[in-house]
């Protein structure tokens, strides 16, 4: 089984222009009891509702459905637990998460899509 889950997936692009992100992704994979995440939301500008609660705790909450859209388990990511990534004039062009979370292979197996909300 640790053979079918250890693929990375590589789930679809959300754009949330309401917040200021012109692509929200997501990559995952199962290891060891683990669910590794990359978690990327490329910004917009400078200016806008990420960016302005940046230091704050709120942040985005992913959820993993199961076939029929049902909500298998979620996670919050916060904002201050984000890496910022800069172009080369120094600008925040982006935000970045890279954990794991513990979750077993048969939940993993389950995951048929993933939504993103948000705090903030």
């Amino acid at each position: 089984m640790e053979n079918e889950v250890s693929q990375i997936k590589k789930w679809r692009i959300e754009s949330q222009a309401s917040i200021g992100a012109k692509e929200i992704r997501l990559e995952t994979k199962w290891k060891n009891g683990n669910l590794l995440y990359k978690f990327d939301v490329d910004l917009t500008g400078p200016s806008n509702i990420i960016l302005a609660n940046r230091h704050s705790y709120n942040g985005f909450d992913v959820e993993f459905l199961d076939s029929d859209s049902f909500k298998l388990f979620s996670f919050h990511i916060s904002l201050n637990n984000m890496t910022s990534i800069v172009d080369e004039n120094g600008v925040t062009v982006g935000l970045s998460a890279n954990n794991e979370i513990q979750v077993s292979a048969v939940e993993y197996k389950k995951i048929e899509g993933w939504s993103v909300g948000w705090n903030f």
